[in-house]
């Protein structure tokens, strides 16, 4: 009896682009057709399989070599586009002047208490002023932050741009800054929420 030939072994589509260096693109361009279609259980569609020596042919040739030159070439480009995106965009938020109203803390407070309780009108425990001093401090930062600074105008003129996010972060670092600075009284609580969120 004739010895069975041992299996070549094959690669699928997914497997191979799995190994470094490999896309679609590439895959078609180097290696074509698949060697094979065969129905893998489980699967509807046929798997596209590859004969591995053809594979390793393809990784050793010059034209594979040329394709990861030019893939390393556009991740550099990419990477340094950003880069410079992200300076500009940091360059901006440097430049951006942050303003504080200033009215008495008496007045800031209750404004304050004011809005808190408009946006909770459902809660059973309203705010007051004899509300516990952490709590009116707390209501007092987050109302002096969204309407008496330009914060959210300035979280908008980021919005969607690289690096937005190191963006929020050193404007909000410059917002409660500046809230601490024109309210000393609610330095800690500025402080607080600013370690809160990093």
């Amino acid at each position: 009896m004739p010895e069975k030939k041992p299996k070549e072994p094959n690669l699928t589509q997914t497997a191979i682009l799995e190994r470094t260096g490999w896309t679609k693109t590439l895959l078609l361009k180097l290696l074509g057709e698949p060697d094979l279609r065969k129905k893998i259980h489980g699967r509807t569609q046929l798997a596209c399989l590859y004969r591995e020596v053809r594979v390793l042919e393809a990784e050793g040739s010059a034209a594979f070599a040329a394709a990861q030159d030019g893939i390393q070439k556009r991740k550099a480009a990419g990477k340094k586009a950003v880069e410079t995106k992200i300076e500009k965009l940091m360059l901006a938020v440097a430049e951006m002047r942050v303003t504080v109203q200033h009215v008495g803390i008496d007045k800031v407070r209750r404004d304050a208490i004011r809005s808190y309780n408009d946006w909770h009108w459902d809660s059973c425990m309203p705010a007051s002023l004899k509300s516990e001093p952490e709590f009116l401090d707390r209501i007092t930062v987050n109302y002096i932050r969204h309407e008496l600074t330009d914060y959210d105008y300035a979280l908008e003129e980021v919005a969607g741009k690289v690096g937005v996010q190191i963006a929020i972060d050193t404007i909000r670092d410059k917002i409660y800054a500046s809230i601490a600075n024109a309210y000393p009284v609610l330095a800690q609580e500025c402080k607080k929420q600013l370690d809160a969120r990093q």
